[in-house]
């Protein structure tokens, strides 16, 4: 006879210890060693094994226990996961970043496989680890997604991003000026193991600054990637013809904002809207796909704050809770 959800529960904590944290993995200390039998729904998820491919095994039968978590010093309620990438294996070190993900406490919960918001930083002159994801002093897009998930605005998401550590990655005003999504993604599902799962069809790119400066990399190489996004966000980046004729020219299905303030930095914007509406007209998105032109109201220090004026505003159109 097979264990209710209740009676499974109880026996997996009582049979396992709790799960030492891995090597390269920093987790919100758990509040409690096993998980409570009169709390279930908050202490605990059982989940199904994810493949290699990142959608979940059907043979899969192993079980976790998922104990409670608290919020860290910066108030993050999830785990963070960081591993390296040195590109020897294509002999480019200008390939070369530190990856970080962070999964809220929603997501590692989450039943079954949940979107993933990837951020491409701007300029990093500095080489700064992880930059707008725990490293710098513009922000940090782990807190804003977090405040989105907790607010019921956004549906559980896991986010990841590369950090610049190769001057050759930052070199003549881009970032990523090579680049490969599908390998990014490939190692995101990777480094996640068992940890969540990633519906790889929905899977949002986004990119603030220098991100979007590259002609052949960053959001460039993103929106001609094999395994298209499911959107491509752009940022207030340069917004080159380049730029503006890769993502009029985005495949049928793959959503495309781009959001920009006029204050702090004046480009050509009537260049790159003529050129992006051609190239849209030209290739047409598919029913119900957006091809987005946002100016954005201008708000203090309006260039960093327009990643969180567009994660706010586009993320949930993107993503609706269901």
């Amino acid at each position: 006879m097979a264990l209710g959800p209740r009676n499974l529960l109880l026996a997996s904590a009582l049979s396992a210890c709790l799960p030492e944290a891995s090597p390269g993995v920093a987790t919100s200390a758990p509040s409690a060693t096993a998980a409570e039998p009169s709390r279930p729904e908050t202490s605990a998820t059982v989940r199904p094994a994810a493949s290699a491919s990142g959608a979940p095994s059907p043979s899969a039968v192993a079980e976790k226990v998922i104990p409670p978590l608290t919020r860290d010093d910066r108030g993050l309620l999830g785990k963070t996961i960081d591993f390296p990438y040195d590109g020897k294996d294509v002999n480019d070190k200008r390939r070369a970043y530190t990856g970080r993900i962070f999964v809220h406490d929603k997501a590692l919960r989450a039943p079954g496989p949940v979107p993933l918001v990837i951020f491409m930083h701007g300029l990093n002159r500095a080489l700064i680890p992880h930059r707008w994801i725990g490293g710098g002093t513009e922000g940090d897009v782990r807190l804003i997604a977090q405040e989105l998930m907790e607010s019921g605005a956004l549906p559980p998401v896991v986010l990841a991003g590369p950090g610049s550590v190769e001057e050759a990655a930052v070199s003549f005003g881009a970032s990523f000026p090579v680049w490969d999504h599908d390998k990014f993604v490939a190692q995101v599902v990777e480094q996640l193991g068992e940890t969540a799962t990633i519906d790889r069809s929905r899977v949002i790119v986004t990119g603030h600054s220098g991100a979007g400066c590259s002609d052949k990399g960053g959001l460039v190489a993103a929106v001609k990637a094999k395994e298209p996004p499911f959107a491509v966000i752009s940022i207030d980046t340069c917004m080159p013809g380049v730029l503006a004729e890769a993502l009029g020219k985005a495949p049928p299905a793959t959503h495309v904002i781009v959001t920009w303030q006029s204050v702090s930095w004046d480009r050509d914007f009537k260049l790159f809207r003529a050129v992006f509406e051609k190239h849209a007209k030209a290739s047409p998105p598919a029913e119900g796909v957006l091809r987005e032109l946002d100016a954005l109201p201008a708000l203090p220090r309006a260039h960093d704050a327009t990643v969180k004026q567009t994660f706010d505003k586009w993320l949930p159109k993107l993503l609706p809770v269901k």
